[in-house]
């Protein structure tokens, strides 16, 4: 690309690395769930038991990526088992064997009771990113951590209910440790629609999907997770997930700190576009200069009914309504209403 400094020889590495490895982890989840297969669901069991909430966190984020207008599009990897011959994607199948699926709390106990069909969808959406990953919940102190390691400017935002870490398979972590041990690492926030996190949490943050451009071309990260959260709206969640029924997703990736990251903070890159990049952005121009670490999930749970206006206001109402029997009181025991009702009701019973 015209402008940006020679590429090194690690770029290369990676590169060739990470396409041997998407293809063979493509054959691989062709093999997972291909037409022909058959998925026992004592597999499947395999998988939920070892982590039950990353489990659903998986469903879900594919849900609604499948659910999405542009699912076309976000759908990536797409389960092999519904493409039809080499262009053809079968959402409306796809969809309809997934409205099959129960909660997955339910499948664990009973995955015998699930529909064949369903249940290597199930296992196809749990074990496609094996080859490069594996998803792991993590407790609330690790939001801790993160911040810490963010070096955060925003302290006060509200705590993500869940977090989840992408551990990698062996191969890749050692490359990418390889690559960022010259310069070192960073922790950064980007925010995005859930529907986006199925496609990002298998294939990265990628370049080629990025519609903002203002400061420059690249993978816009910041330290700032409020602005983050600005650009992660609240999207619905599967409906029988374990998750909350509405949710912002946030990813914090592990940046190599290479000099051809834009940010007021680095060296190197284009002089005019570094004044021009906001205190704590990072523009990152290449994709192999960093990965997706962390999935933060901001929930909304449903809200809780409000207390009635009588049950909020019931002194000043209790006030009123004594106020009220004292004047009526008043009326009553008043010579004019006596004259008054004695004149029209002349076997007052109070004579």
């Amino acid at each position: 690309r015209v402008g940006q400094p020679p590429r090194p020889v690690w770029y290369a590495a990676i590169l060739c690395g990470s396409l041997a490895m998407s293809a063979a982890a493509t054959e691989e989840d062709e093999f997972c769930v291909d037409s022909e297969s058959t998925v026992s669901p004592q597999q499947v069991l395999g998988l939920l038991q070892r982590d039950l909430l990353a489990a659903d966190c998986l469903t879900t984020i594919f849900w609604a990526a499948m659910s999405s207008f542009r699912h076309d599009t976000v759908l990536r990897p797409f389960p092999p088992l519904f493409l039809q011959g080499a262009e053809h994607k079968d959402i409306e199948k796809l969809r309809a064997v997934f409205h099959k699926l129960p909660p997955l709390d339910r499948v664990a106990e009973a995955p015998h009771a699930v529909d064949p069909t369903t249940l290597r969808l199930l296992h196809w959406i749990l074990s496609s990113g094996q080859g490069r990953f594996t998803l792991q919940y993590r407790p609330p102190a690790t939001f801790h951590d993160i911040i810490g390691q963010a070096q955060s400017s925003t302290h006060s935002v509200v705590k993500p209910q869940c977090t989840f870490e992408l551990e990698y398979v062996p191969e890749l972590e050692s490359r990418f440790h390889t690559a960022a041990a010259p310069y070192g690492t960073l922790l950064a926030y980007h925010g995005s629609q859930v529907e986006n996190f199925h496609s990002i949490t298998h294939n990265g943050l990628l370049n080629s999907f990025n519609k903002t451009s203002a400061f420059g071309e690249g993978t816009y990260l910041s330290t700032d997770l409020g602005v983050c959260l600005n650009w992660s709206p609240l999207g619905s969640l599967w409906p029988r997930s374990m998750l909350p029924h509405s949710a912002s997703c946030v990813a914090v990736c592990e940046v190599i700190k290479h000099p051809s990251i834009m940010s007021r903070d680095q060296t190197g890159g284009v002089p005019s576009l570094q004044q021009k990049v906001p205190d704590g952005y990072f523009i990152v121009p290449n994709d192999e200069l960093l990965r997706v670490k962390y999935i933060l999930f901001f929930g909304r749970q449903k809200a809780k009914p409000s207390p009635s206006w009588l049950r909020r206001y019931w002194f000043v109402v209790g006030v009123a309504l004594y106020l009220v029997f004292l004047v009526l009181l008043g009326v009553v025991n008043s010579r004019a209403f006596r004259q008054l009702y004695s004149k029209y009701a002349p076997e007052w019973p109070w004579r």
